[in-house]
């Protein structure tokens, strides 16, 4: 939930804000996370704005896109 809730903020107000600031542990130790800081290399530290418009990018790009628990 929490993650949608990130999606569906304002750009305005995640200008500077960290993912840290964004996110719990329950998103830093989820299956998610691990994969997306794997895959592109994020930090709890990087940008929340940057996180926000690469994955709008990815479903634009991949609309098929999933990522399904192991």
């Amino acid at each position: 939930m929490e993650i949608m809730k990130f999606f569906m903020t304002k750009d305005e107000d995640l200008y500077d804000k960290t993912i840290e600031d964004v996110f719990d542990d329950e998103v830093f130790n989820s299956t998610f996370w691990l994969y997306w800081r794997t895959m592109f290399a994020f930090e709890n530290w990087h940008s929340a704005l940057e996180m926000k418009l690469i994955s709008r990018d990815l479903s634009i790009t991949f609309p098929d896109f999933r990522i399904s628990a192991p």
